[in-house]
């Protein structure tokens, strides 16, 4: 009987030391000891991210990096010419057809694209062996390569021979992967490897964003709905009018600082210090 109350009386001075639960036979089975119960989560202790510094440090970055005129003639050229590349490739299959369709006999289309590819990564291999001050040069290069470019798409247009317009495809490819690996080159010389991650995002990003006004403008039924045969005419033009700005450009820039001259830009690295870096400070919940 004293036993019971002694027992009764520990059970009443530590009710939380106490756990039970129940065995394969229905039995309750009581246990005195220390209990753990798991922490309750707690909101405050989950990672913070300054997103309005975040933003606020891109858009520097961003200002910081365009502000510079070296930088934005190339990312301008860049953007421009994805651009283009990008509605030729994607409607090249479709102006094939119309000269010769894949009803009246073999075509290689995928023989062609697959040659395109190895050739254009030819060409970007070779920008490493041609001795040339690009900072001086490059852009009566880029309006000249752009011009090159409207006479390969006028072709293509105007020829009703598909082994012809196969080979103005392939020159076509094969020149835009050089003269974008010499674009890429020249702004990643003057960009730490986190900025130019930037430039190249946004130089794609409106590259894109454009190529999507175009297609809705130009191709889409909501716009003017052009066969594929005007596009290539437009397209053309398109590459001609990068042709003139960047060729004028580059005389003015040759006559204004003269044949040895030349302009590099360098774009710095934020310091550690700096008042705007990006914070990301995390608890570790106790």
């Amino acid at each position: 009987m004293s036993g019971s109350i002694e027992s009764t009386h520990l059970n009443e001075e530590n009710p939380a030391e106490e756990a039970s639960e129940v065995n394969a036979d229905g039995i309750t089975i009581e246990e005195r000891g220390t209990s753990f119960s798991a922490p309750k989560p707690n909101p405050k202790n989950k990672s913070k991210i300054d997103w309005k510094g975040v933003l606020v440090r891109l858009w520097a970055d961003v200002k910081g990096c365009y502000m510079n005129t070296v930088l934005l003639r190339w990312s301008l050229w860049w953007a421009l010419s994805t651009c283009g590349w990008l509605l030729v490739v994607n409607y090249a299959q479709n102006l094939w057809e119309t000269i010769h369709s894949s009803a009246e006999g073999e075509v290689y289309n995928g023989a062609v694209e697959a040659t395109a590819t190895v050739l254009g990564a030819l060409g970007a291999f070779c920008v490493g062996f041609i001795k040339l001050n690009w900072t001086r040069w490059g852009e009566i290069a880029l309006g000249l390569c752009s011009l090159c470019k409207c006479g390969l798409l006028l072709l293509m247009y105007w020829t009703t021979d598909i082994w012809l317009c196969y080979a103005a495809y392939v020159g076509f490819i094969v020149l835009y992967n050089f003269v974008i690996t010499i674009t890429q080159f020249q702004l990643a010389v003057g960009l730490n490897t986190q900025r130019f991650a930037l430039v190249f995002g946004v130089n794609t990003f409106t590259a894109v964003l454009l190529n999507t006004v175009l297609t809705v403008i130009l191709i889409d039924k909501a716009g003017f709905g052009l066969d594929v045969n005007t596009q290539f005419i437009i397209y053309s033009g398109y590459f001609a009018i990068i042709a003139v700005i960047f060729l004028l450009h580059g005389v003015y820039f040759l006559c204004k600082n003269g044949f040895s001259g030349g302009s590099s830009f360098s774009v710095s690295a934020p310091e550690e210090e700096d008042p705007k870096t990006i914070k990301i400070s995390e608890q570790t919940p106790l």
